[in-house]
């Protein structure tokens, strides 16, 4: 299994998120522009296997009081089965607990 690649979204990236979302929940498509607001409260993450676009992922931070993060984690249909899923979730859990903390 080749390493991944995780990275917080940037400029550069961006369209990446969108396109792994859009791809992998087609019946809710994402505007670049839903996802610059989404990244402004949220953050977003990219993954990549030897350079190809594998993946996104998603922490939504507590809200309302609450020390409960939601983590969501896609990744693309050829690249799933091979424990990059596990990868982005075990990342994806590590930043939503670093950030629930008190």
């Amino acid at each position: 299994m080749p390493r991944l690649r995780i990275a917080p979204v940037t400029d550069a990236t961006i369209e990446d998120w969108r396109r792994a979302h859009n791809v992998i929940i087609p019946d809710d498509p994402l505007a670049l522009d839903e996802v610059r607001e989404r990244a402004g409260r949220n953050h977003l993450e990219v993954a990549y296997a030897d350079g190809e676009l594998i993946g996104c992922s998603t922490v939504r931070p507590p809200r309302d009081g609450s020390s409960v993060a939601t983590v969501i984690v896609r990744v693309l249909p050829a690249y799933r089965r091979r424990g990059y899923g596990e990868e982005m979730y075990a990342r994806s859990v590590a930043h939503a607990r670093a950030r629930s903390s008190p």
